[in-house]
């Protein structure tokens, strides 16, 4: 199926949900997760006009490109989460702190998350040369796999908030829906797997990936003193 006929009904109906919700959630309080999310949004919203008003640059090496700018675009948003929920809460930056020491806690929690985004973009990237997905499919099912992967515990603990979650997924598809905008035309996949499968795995294989990393992560960075 090309681009040009995939059905656009549910994107749609999607991107209206998720406006209610963050409405519903900026309605209840402001606080400084509620900025963390305006500058997600504010950068997502700049990537995505780029991508539509600019030229695209030409790209060699699809799978290389991907989970590099991914990867880019997440350091992005981990900088934006410092000031409310860092990879731990001794990195968090707050008001009249020294520039050296905000830097300090960005590099510490970049030191720890970047390796972990390589490994988590390749993984979907596995998972897109292997199943096709339409843009909806692509924007909705591996970001709520993100999603579940790193609010597993959170959620676990507050199913209701599952309703929710598209003011979490945000977050991934601000890191990677452009770069696979850039590289779609590029993918080739092996399989033409039946739809429920294809939505199936990455609600599998990426909260497993990040249920991992996580461990490993915290284990190095306890060990080592990173984190208190």
């Amino acid at each position: 199926m090309s681009p040009q006929n995939e059905p656009k009904y549910p994107l749609y109906i999607y991107c209206a949900y998720s406006l209610f919700i963050f409405f519903a959630v900026f309605a209840q309080e402001w606080s400084l997760d509620t900025i963390t999310h305006i500058i997600i949004l504010g950068f997502f919203g700049l990537c995505l006009t780029w991508y539509h008003l600019f030229p695209h640059p030409r790209i060699r090496n699809p799978r290389k490109f991907f989970i590099l700018a991914a990867t880019a675009f997440a350091l992005v948003v981990e900088g934006a989460y410092m000031i409310s929920r860092p990879l731990s809460p001794s990195l968090i930056i707050t008001s009249g702190m020294a520039p050296a020491q905000m830097f300090h806690n960005y590099a510490i929690d970049a030191l720890f998350t970047t390796p972990a985004y390589f490994v988590i973009f390749w993984v979907i990237w596995k998972i897109i040369t292997r199943y096709r997905y339409t843009l909806w499919e692509y924007v909705v099912f591996i970001s709520l796999g993100q999603a579940l992967g790193d609010g597993m515990t959170y959620f676990s603990a507050n199913i209701a908030q599952l309703f929710l979650i598209p003011y979490i997924m945000v977050n991934y598809q601000a890191m990677n829906v452009v770069p696979f905008l850039l590289v779609r035309s590029n993918i080739q996949p092996h399989h033409n797997a039946g739809t429920i499968k294809k939505l199936i795995v990455p609600l599998v294989i990426i909260p497993a990936v990040y249920f991992v990393a996580g461990a490993v992560i915290l284990t190095i960075g306890r060990s080592l003193r990173f984190f208190t």
